[in-house]
């Protein structure tokens, strides 16, 4: 489980840095279509990453 928390910190600090570029190119007014297109590919990527890593993270976790 311990591999997957870290698995998924790295995913999140990944997802949380691309956010931020995301951010900052729509404030820089610098951008064309295409460009945000990647960004918004690449963001999926990390959310679905995130979405199984987390999904992993519950089964290891017990009702008590």
């Amino acid at each position: 489980m311990e591999r997957v928390k870290g698995k998924r910190t790295t995913q999140r600090a990944l997802h949380t840095r691309l956010q931020n570029e995301a951010r900052q190119l729509i404030e820089s007014s610098q951008f064309s279509p295409s460009d945000l297109c990647v960004v918004h590919d690449m963001l999926k990527v990390y959310n679905d990453g995130l979405r199984a890593l987390n999904f992993e993270i519950e089964g290891h976790l017990t009702d008590d």
